[in-house]
């Protein structure tokens, strides 16, 4: 019998579009690690569906002029497809306003009730003299008793993430009418949560392997001890409570909501036509129930739906809950309520939906808020999946297809084959091992080094000149990479969907990578199979394209609340209010395009547009004015910060000219990938013309432009330094590279480009050459004079090799995307600097 395993993801809300926020928090992990386990073979059931009851949609309703019904018929509909359109596989997407959830709640209410579980209680609420009646919690709003921040709601504060009542609040408000409440006595049905904290902490004794923000969260409500809940609210709209005299009330959407992963497999039972089918996942202990949501959501999987299960009895409960933080969007949390955030069906209406989904993996806020930004997407995009990913995919099928239109057969293996199996088979057990542990960022950046060791391979195997060489060995090298992109396929899949059925059929496969097993990819394609045409999986992307239209004036990156409108909403396909600025791009996107792939080394192919700002910061409007708008780089006092906001390419210089006003300089024209740039070098007393001309070298390009004697320079070429000035050699790549192609620091994550950086900024990176004395796996021990450190170390690196280092709190080898050292152009002593 195969392994069930049920995936319960937190109900988004029927008053609003679902934005980036909700996708990064709850939506998209859950989606990773459905897919995974499926093509593991495992019998899942994802659940989810419209919360459609509490008072965020009947505020939304009463400010509209409409019914709560319509607004939540409305934001359903289109939930449904946005879902659908972004790729999220639930199994089933219910709502709660349907009559065989309130059955499911009517049925555990009562029996909690019978059990004395649940009780009645004279409270009292707060009563609007306005409005002429009591206000539920989020009718309220104020200042939190624990944080002291304004804007606390009734039921919970955003600030210290508190629950509340709404008589704690100070200085409460009337949200509709804006009056102060007064206080009055009322009845309602109270949750003995106290009693059944007990139970709870046994449940809580071995949950040691939850995520610590989780853990941390559930225990410190649980050392403060349980109260006893209202479970009821004065409200028309909801789920009636199952007993006379109460036409008045209803039950809250706290408690009801939860019950909804209950009711969905009920309800997904009932319309496979196996009626009871949902005890098999429910009733099973050996069945582990995973929930999905945002750190808001904790106290209520993590300490009120265990308790209501405990209470009723006979049912599993959750063994993990993997939430995640807050992503944030100029420094503020995305909220429905607040109109902060990007939505979601703006974007799906201009882009594909699997570069929005990696660049919410690899910045997950898994473990702590993480901001979006516009630039960072963009970088993302451009950097990794198109040159990264995409480049070694282009590459591998292009020139396959080219040379043999089939999978050619596989040549006598040698120690780089073998080296390509193992690192296949290490990267499914680190993905595997990091998806069974709701670990997605960490999965998501095993997959793309195992596509950039593939661009290194075929660097390193050279079939542009094998094929002229030895077309059996160039045949043999193809069948590796082509078993390393199937690899990459299958391991890409859950995050990137879209990509990997496309990939997929371009591998010639007959079936839908769906019916796929997780481990297909160890095996390599078969010999002789025909390759349909290839066809580019990714396109560059541009900063003015998803930026559109500028942020509103003094909210910069930020959306403001949405103007109430008048009249009912549209229909489905409600668009995001006027009030609001742009939350995606403003232009269609044209047809997808990406460089085509040649018989030479691609490495990465272009230079990316610079952003106006420095990511993480709200972004400023015309990015494409950088010098009205630049950006103000903060002062680390590490090297290794510096050198993180300097976007280094490689370039090859196509020409070299005297400088007409300066005996000193040559003016060049630099090739960058993606443009040409004009620079001025100071290499004339040390290079001829001719000698530069042609030359790979590394540049820094989002150097602040300078007018050096008339002349305008926007970038700089790098060179080793000896003794101020005395002898000077250019910075090349030792070995081959590609104009375009990013310079990292090897082993050191890649930072995030500055807008600009100032020239006196830049000459706080310190950058040696340095001699490699012994190499030892991965780890190269290096030296300059009166050091010697270690750095990690790539293919290419030899005992007697003179590389570039950055010197910062870990000296790290400059390397290209492709994993090509950086060396002097000629003889230059050990330890000169680069400038």
């Amino acid at each position: 019998m195969a392994e069930r395993v049920f995936i319960g993801v937190a109900w988004p809300y029927a008053n609003g579009s679902l934005h980036l926020g909700h996708v990064a928090g709850s939506l998209l992990p859950p989606d990773i690690f459905a897919r995974y386990h499926r093509m593991r073979g495992r019998e899942v059931l994802m659940v989810s569906g419209s919360d459609e009851h509490g008072t965020p949609i009947t505020v939304t309703a009463e400010r509209r002029g409409i019914s709560p019904a319509q607004v939540a018929q409305a934001y359903h509909d289109e939930h449904v497809r946005d879902l659908a359109r972004f790729g999220v596989s639930f199994d089933l997407f219910f709502r709660t306003s349907d009559r065989r959830h309130k059955e499911v709640v009517w049925d555990i209410f009562l029996k909690l009730l019978e059990k004395d579980l649940i009780y009645r209680k004279e409270v009292v609420a707060l009563f609007c003299p306005r409005c002429g009646r009591f206000l539920p919690d989020r009718y309220v709003e104020g200042t939190c008793p624990h944080c002291r921040e304004p804007g606390a709601r009734g039921d919970q504060c955003d600030s210290c993430g508190k629950t509340l009542d709404p008589t704690e609040l100070g200085d409460p408000a009337c949200k509709i009418c804006g009056a102060a409440p007064a206080p009055r006595s009322t009845e309602h049905f109270f949750l003995r949560l106290g009693a059944l904290q007990p139970r709870l902490e046994e449940y809580l004794k071995d949950k040691d392997f939850w995520r610590p923000n989780v853990l941390n969260f559930t225990r410190n409500w649980m050392r403060e001890g349980l109260r006893d809940r209202a479970i009821t609210r004065d409200l028309q709209w909801g789920v009636e409570i199952p007993l006379p005299g109460y036409d008045t009330k209803r039950i809250y959407v706290w408690f009801e909501a939860v019950i909804g992963y209950l009711s969905t497999s009920k309800e997904w039972a009932r319309r496979a036509g196996r009626p009871d089918a949902w005890r098999d996942l429910w009733q099973d202990p050996a069945v582990r129930h995973y929930y999905f949501l945002g750190k808001d959501n904790v106290p209520f999987h993590t300490i009120i739906w265990p308790s209501i299960l405990l209470g009723y009895g006979g049912l599993n409960l959750p063994h993990d809950v993997p939430a995640n933080e807050f992503l944030s969007f100029g420094g503020e949390k995305f909220s429905k309520s607040r109109g902060i955030g990007i939505e979601l069906s703006p974007y799906l209406d201009r882009f594909d939906p699997d570069p929005m989904r990696y660049y919410l993996t690899i910045n997950m806020p898994d473990n702590r808020d993480t901001d979006f930004t516009w630039e960072e997407f963009v970088r993302k995009n451009n950097d990794e999946l198109v040159g990264t990913l995409g480049n070694f995919v282009n590459r591998v099928l292009i020139f396959t297809q080219r040379h043999f239109g089939m999978v050619p057969g596989r040549a006598e293996p040698d120690e780089l084959d073998h080296e390509v199996d193992r690192m296949i088979h290490s990267a499914y057990d680190v993905v595997g091992r990091h998806l069974e542990r709701c670990d997605f960022k960490p999965a998501m950046k095993e997959v793309m080094a195992l596509a950039a060791f593939g661009n290194r391979l075929i660097d390193t195997k050279a079939p542009w000149k094998l094929i002229r060489e030895d077309k059996t060995s160039c045949g043999g090298a193809m069948h590796v990479c082509l078993h390393l992109t199937k690899a990459l396929c299958m391991l890409a899949y859950p995050f990137l969907p879209f990509t990997g059925r496309r990939l997929w059929r371009m591998l010639g496969e007959p079936e839908d990578i769906e019916r796929a097993n997780w481990d297909d990819g160890r095996q390599p394609l078969p010999v002789g199979r025909k390759l349909p045409q290839p066809a580019p999986l990714f396109r560059k992307l541009e900063l003015d394209e998803v930026l559109g239209v500028p942020p509103s004036e003094g909210a910069p990156g930020k959306a403001a609340p949405p103007a109430p409108p008048s009249g009912p909403p549209p229909a489905p396909s409600m668009q995001p209010s006027p009030a609001k600025p742009a939350t995606g791009p403003a232009k269609t996107a044209p047809p997808s395009q990406e460089p085509p792939a040649t018989d030479r080394p691609a490495g990465r192919p272009q230079k990316q547009p610079q952003p106006s700002q420095p990511a993480g910061r709200p972004q400023k409007p015309a990015p494409h004015k950088p010098t009205a708008q630049a950006a103000q780089v903060p002062d680390p006092k590490e090297s290794g910060a510096w050198f993180d906001r300097c976007d280094i390419r490689i370039g090859r210089i196509l020409e070299v000219k005297p400088h007409p006003n300066a005996d000193k300089l040559y003016i060049t024209r630099v090739d960058l990938g993606t443009e040409q740039r004009q620079m001025v070098a100071g290499m004339k007393a040390h290079y001829g013309a001719g000698e530069m001309t042609g030359k790979l070298v590394a540049t820094i390009v989002n150097l602040e432009p300078a007018v050096l004697r008339g002349a305008e320079s926007a970038g700089m070429m790098f060179a080793f330094d000896e003794e101020g000035g005395s002898r000077i050699a250019l910075v090349v790549p030792d070995g081959e590279a590609r104009p375009g192609e990013r310079v990292l620091a090897l082993g050191r994550p890649p930072g995030t480009p500055a807008g600009r950086i100032g020239f006196k900024d830049f000459g706080r990176v310190e950058m040696r050459g340095a001699l490699v004395s012994s190499v030892e796996g991965e780890t190269a021990s290096v030296e300059v004079p009166g050091q010697r450190f270690t750095v990690r170390a790539g293919p290419g690196f030899a005992p007697g090799r003179y590389i570039a280092v950055l010197m910062a709190e870990a000296p790290a080898a400059l390397v290209t995307g492709s994993g090509v050292p950086l060396t002097r152009e000629r003889e230059i002593a050990n330890g000169a600097r680069v400038r």
